[in-house]
């Protein structure tokens, strides 16, 4: 994709020798041209010339080769790497399987379609619109994608004998942007979840899924940053930032409200402050041969945006008073177009820690979708070695008390995000599920919400890594 493709491109230009355009590149990348523009088009042109049968064209264009691909499935004990492609006008939905072994095979999925009038387009355009029957949309779509797919796919790969199937999925245009973990059957008058059969993960490519096995994951707890919104706007979302400190990240600088309510309450000290800048936030991210944050957590608002590259967190959702200028509005929000940048400050071989976008719409693009280019994408690009991010708005409460769950996992038994990740669903989905250690009088009342089941509270979040 252009956009994937352009978070690398100036470093491979310089390796390359091309030092001229790839500060050429660099500087029309902040200003977003659109790529049929005579200017991007030229410049595009110029550089594939530069490039042709380099190894920098090897490096940013060949997909990965065969081995390459069942080295990193073997790498991370990954069951299979699964493309999800929608029917077209040459035939119909297609599923290519790549298995630890070598084996390639593709998957006829005859129903598998996406556009106007099929499952993904109804939910995409109640999603956008936040109409109130959107969760029915929602259940509908759960319905269809394990018939359409993900049925098929567990049932062409074996079960282990020990855990669970681990499974990559890299989904096709609008299929990117589907929760296919959430895919569902009807058993016994309930539902038996995807997740509950595999551990899934996603990548926008083969290309990205092996460059991130390739990254050796440091311990969360070493290096953390926690980041809420300024403001206490989001009272549950501040007060699970504070749990995670005081359960799991006693090291971590905090920003935001969640800094103010620890300090005066016996955690003096803490790094941090009272407000996040976008400055703060790409010195956590890596650069040069510094890795920045072990765990860098973010607990405020998203945008999905078109450009992609103005899509953003918010750091501070008081900007809407007006009452600061713009360069303080922008140090208020970090953007798709700011992380691309930081990515060029980066020594490929720096591996980065893991982020946790805990905030709406991290993992959807607007427009554009084989661009592959999202927040979670942007973080993956500058070198984090996962992602977990959202697919859609969860309430507040919901996202703390899931994202408790999370860490809970993430710091116990389940080193692996993605199984982290699975087990806090399952615990979601379960009736009698239990607090899972001391938590925050508002998140323990949570515990007992019967809509927790719902795919709405917990099956939003994804995640992309190793």
């Amino acid at each position: 994709s252009r956009c994937r493709v352009g978070s690398g491109l100036a470093e491979a230009l310089e390796d390359a020798g091309h030092a001229n355009l790839a500060a050429e590149w660099a500087r029309s990348m902040p200003r977003g041209e659109a790529p049929d523009s005579d200017a991007a088009g030229d410049l595009r042109y110029r550089i594939m010339m530069a490039i042709e049968g380099s190894r920098a064209e090897a490096r940013l264009l060949a997909p990965p080769s065969l081995d390459e691909i069942t080295a990193a499935l073997k790498a991370r004990k990954v069951d299979g790497l699964v493309y999800l492609l929608p029917r077209g006008e040459d035939g119909p939905g297609l599923a290519v399987l790549i298995d630890s072994g070598g084996s390639v095979r593709p998957l006829s999925l005859p129903s598998l379609q996406a556009g106007p009038g099929t499952p993904v387009d109804s939910f995409l355009q109640a999603r956008r619109a936040g109409e109130e029957n959107w969760r029915t949309a929602l259940g509908e779509l759960c319905d269809w994608t394990w018939r359409a797919a993900i049925g098929p796919v567990l049932g062409a790969i074996p079960a282990r004998s020990r855990g669970s199937r681990r499974i990559v999925l890299v989904a096709g245009g609008e299929l990117g942007l589907v929760a296919w973990h959430a895919a569902r059957q009807p058993v016994a008058g309930s539902y038996r979840y995807a997740m509950q059969e595999a551990v899934f993960s996603y990548a926008s490519s083969a290309r990205q899924f092996v460059s991130t096995a390739r990254l050796e994951p440091r311990p969360w707890a070493q290096a953390p940053v926690l980041i809420s919104d300024a403001l206490a706007s989001a009272y549950a979302t501040e007060l699970g930032i504070c749990h995670l400190y005081t359960a799991h990240y006693p090291a971590a600088s905090v920003f935001g409200s969640a800094h103010v309510r620890l300090a005066p309450s016996g955690f003096p000290g803490i790094p941090g402050a009272a407000a996040a800048t976008s400055a703060n936030v790409l010195a956590a991210l890596p650069r040069g041969a510094c890795p920045g944050a072990s765990m860098l957590h973010f607990g405020c608002h998203g945008a999905a945006q078109v450009p992609i590259l103005t899509s953003h967190l918010t750091l501070d959702s008081g900007e809407e008073d007006g009452a600061d200028g713009g360069a303080d509005q922008n140090n208020k929000k970090v953007a798709v177009r700011d992380i691309l940048q930081q990515a060029r400050k980066r020594s490929g071989k720096v591996s980065g820690g893991l982020v946790v976008l805990a905030s709406c719409l991290t993992d959807v693009a607007e427009a554009d979708y084989d661009e592959a280019v999202t927040l979670a994408t942007a973080f993956l690009s500058v070198g984090a070695a996962g992602v977990v991010a959202a697919r859609w708005k969860v309430p507040d409460r919901d996202t703390a008390l899931f994202m408790a769950a999370f860490h809970h996992y993430l710091n116990g038994s389940d080193r692996y995000p993605a199984q982290a990740l699975r087990s806090a669903q399952v615990w979601m989905l379960d009736p009698g599920r239990e607090p899972l250690g001391p938590l925050p009088t508002i998140l323990r009342d949570e515990t007992a919400q019967p809509d927790l089941a719902n795919p709405v509270a917990w099956a939003g979040f994804a995640y992309q890594g190793w």
